[in-house]
């Protein structure tokens, strides 16, 4: 109480007497809370940090919505521009109040540089097209000190998946939740690399931050672009492509029928007359119907249906009774099947073979 500056009591004090008690379990007020510090991400010269990935993925998803498409297909021009409008060198006085949207090795990039890079997302037969979810995953393992998951992280992330199978549904067509996602082993750092690539890119603050958990905030941002672009169940996405191929089939045919009847003069019928042509020629020649003798009409169109194609088998039938998708469901085909690449397309084919293969059906 006599000290200078008085002492700020926390504690009850009580006077019996001559004594003053001080009660230290009837505190006042609370206690100091102790000082954490924020996480900050280390912002690599090469590496995109979380906060640059979640603009990328706004912008991206912004061009998917103006064109409409359900899929996750956009043009390789407007894939172009959102780059082109993230790269592009900025004022001083823009750049002290900004964060910046891409990594300094970025900025600025020139146009063929942009052009390059949508390339090497545009295959065939989609030309024109650049898959939202593929530029985005790259994008974001880009530098990564972990690297790509490898099939023994992929194998390991099927074991753990497996109890997970609900019943009536086969590996590996269900969906989980982000809960369920951020127990996978998915970039799992038992060496510490994340560590120290912060180490070696640390910001320069006056005060040490915590440390930011780059490899959970990694694999949570990798369920937000899935559940943004979704894909559609496997047995739907097959039975449209076979009602697809189907109606396109009926197409030609159809119009490989309607050309043969423009080009064919016998089946060409004049308005006026009841009669066909070859029934007038055969008057006109004084020849008997050879259909009455049970022979074939040598004028006729008997032996066009040797000529026929064959008739096409049946339009499948769309899948009934599957089971949705649950608000905010993550597909596991999905993720796993964009993340089984390689080197080379036969080490990718092999690593999909071996985590994607077929698994028991439970009963249901």
């Amino acid at each position: 109480i006599e000290s200078d500056p008085p002492m700020l009591l926390g504690a009850r004090l009580t006077l019996e007497g001559a004594h003053l008690h001080q009660h230290h379990n009837v505190r006042l007020q609370p206690p100091t809370p102790e000082i954490i510090p924020p996480s900050v991400e280390a912002a690599a010269p090469c590496r995109w940090t979380i906060q640059q990935l979640d603009g990328l993925f706004e912008m991206v998803s912004g061009v998917a919505r103006a064109i409409g498409d359900a899929s996750s297909l956009v043009p390789v021009r407007s894939v172009q521009s959102v780059f082109a409008r993230l790269t592009q060198d900025l004022s001083d006085d823009i750049k002290r109040k900004e964060q910046p949207r891409v990594p300094s090795f970025w900025r600025p990039c020139r146009e063929d540089r942009l052009i390059q890079l949508s390339s090497l997302f545009e295959y065939a037969p989609c030309g024109g097209t650049v898959d939202c979810v593929e530029l985005l995953l790259h994008i974001g393992l880009l530098h990564s000190p972990l690297g790509w998951p490898s099939r023994t992280d992929l194998l390991e992330v099927r074991a753990a998946l497996k109890d997970k199978v609900p019943k009536g549904a086969s590996w590996p067509d269900f969906y989980i939740s982000p809960e369920d996602l951020e127990t996978l082993p998915l970039f799992s750092d038992p060496n510490g690399k994340e560590a120290d690539f912060a180490q070696k890119n640390a910001p320069s603050t006056t005060s040490a931050p915590s440390t930011f958990d780059r490899a959970r905030a990694q694999l949570q941002w990798v369920g937000r672009v899935l559940q943004r672009f979704a894909a559609p169940a496997q047995q739907m996405e097959s039975w449209a492509l076979e009602a697809a191929a189907h109606d396109f089939l009926v197409r030609g045919q159809e119009e490989g029928e309607r050309i043969a009847e423009q080009l064919n003069d016998l089946r060409s019928t004049s308005s006026n007359s009841p009669r066909s042509p070859t029934e007038g020629l055969r008057l006109g020649l004084g020849l008997p119907n050879p259909k009455a003798l049970g022979a074939a009409d040598p004028l006729g169109d008997d032996d066009e249906d040797d000529s026929k194609p064959r008739p096409l088998p049946p339009r499948p039938e769309m899948p009934r009774n599957l089971p949705g998708r649950p608000a905010g469901g993550i597909s596991v085909r999905q993720l796993l099947a964009y993340l089984c690449v390689g080197a080379t397309p036969e080490e990718g084919f092999a690593t999909a073979l071996a985590v994607l293969g077929p698994g028991p059906t439970l009963p249901s």
